[in-house]
């Protein structure tokens, strides 16, 4: 339970996935007008255009417009491989809005023009420092299904920041809506390459860039998931942290999902924390809520800057190595944390591509331009989470 003292914004909120994502947003729509905004990252992930469907396809009255996020990774990204499925998604994207529909297409460049630089971060929150379409809407919908957590978490902080600043001066209440399609096998089959050297998020790193926090020891909150030694690793490097407190999945699809995980990095895990007795640096959170997650750190994040206050406190850094939906806690805990004025940023490593498995290319080469994301579309879990607006006014 988080201190009673501390004023955490989501002490209750709103989530829903499967049918509960159909019927609340069936409910939701038909219930007077609503002027819907989707913000929709286009990538070869078939993913992205899951959520909008469904949602456009359950009625009601009002405006169904398109913010379309395109990404311009440079050149040498292994990426550029899958245009395919990125002409092919582009097309489903038609499908579900009118060109006048889609009231706002944008380029977020990646890399910096010499090529040397990652600005992907930076560019998106340039990109909504001044969202004025705010105020034509009365629901953001920011479907980060194929978008990296790099692009959606500024994207994300700095609307839920606009948005909250909004309702506190008018009456007409605006709504910000995260929806997301999770698939674990999917992103199985998908790989990241050329992994970058760690640094904090822009915008969400204010403590690690700050040389008036020097001083600070910093205790590190990894989220794990599988597959990410490398990044784990480079994020070890970059934080120089005094302690660890990993973030397992657990409630999880596979009861030993966490278990498993743990197995993967056992060797990082006890070398690094440098004990045989690793559980008081072992946390568990579900994987399929956010808001779980999010307490986790932010517990977690209370009891360190109590347990550190005669030196003055720490810096706590959080990385996610996991799922959108863990992932989004992570996002959800700093922004919160910080708003509560505790020292916490956010780092992480970026890719310069990524890589669908071989078998995964081999099915999509056998199968016509218009089917091909059909192999994709199997055991996904929609997902509807509702950050700001209307349930969260007293």
């Amino acid at each position: 339970m988080i201190d009673q003292k501390y004023n955490f914004k989501w002490k209750n909120y709103f989530l829903c996935q499967d049918k509960e994502f159909d019927n609340f947003w069936k409910n939701y729509l038909n219930n007077g007008q609503k002027d819907l905004l989707f913000i929709i990252g286009l990538g070869f992930d078939p993913r992205m255009y899951l959520g909008a469907k469904k949602i456009l396809s359950l009625g009601g009255k009002g405006k169904r417009n398109c913010f379309l996020l395109e990404y311009d990774e440079g050149e040498d990204s292994p990426s550029i491989k899958h245009e395919k499925l990125v002409k092919i998604n582009k097309e489903k994207i038609k499908e579900l809005f009118s060109s006048e529909d889609i009231v706002t297409k944008e380029t977020i460049k990646m890399v910096s023009e010499d090529g040397k630089y990652r600005k992907g971060p930076n560019n998106a929150r340039k990109l909504f420092r001044d969202f004025n379409d705010i105020r034509n809407y009365s629901d953001i919908i920011i479907d980060i299904s194929a978008m990296p957590y790099s692009i959606y978490f500024p994207i994300i902080e700095i609307i839920l920041s606009q948005l909250e600043e909004y309702n506190k001066n008018n009456n007409d209440i605006k709504n910000l809506h995260v929806i997301v399609a999770e698939n674990e096998k999917f992103d199985e089959n998908i790989k990241a390459l050329s992994i970058q050297e760690a640094k904090g998020l822009s915008g969400l790193d204010k403590p690690l860039i700050l040389k008036s926090k020097n001083y600070l020891e910093k205790i590190w909150i990894p989220i794990l998931g599988e597959g990410k030694e490398i990044q784990l690793k480079k994020i070890y490097d970059y934080v120089s942290p005094i302690d660890i407190c990993f973030i397992l999945p657990f409630p999880s699809r596979n009861p030993r999902r966490g278990d498993n995980i743990f197995l993967d990095y056992r060797d990082f895990i006890f070398s690094k924390l440098g004990k045989t007795d690793v559980s008081q640096n072992i946390l568990y959170a579900s994987e399929k809520n956010p808001f779980d997650v999010s307490r986790q750190i932010i517990n977690t994040v209370i009891r360190y800057n109590k347990s550190l206050k005669l030196i003055g406190g720490c810096i706590c850094v959080i990385s996610t190595l996991s799922s959108k939906i863990m992932s989004l806690g992570a996002l959800l805990a700093t922004y919160d944390l910080q708003k509560n004025d505790y020292d916490v940023g956010i780092a992480y490593t970026e890719a310069k591509g990524y890589n669908i498995s071989q078998e995964i290319e081999q099915k999509i080469d056998e199968l016509e331009d218009n089917e091909s994301s059909s192999i994709w579309l199997e055991d996904n879990e929609l997902f509807s989470i509702w950050l700001e607006g209307e349930c969260y006014i007293d």
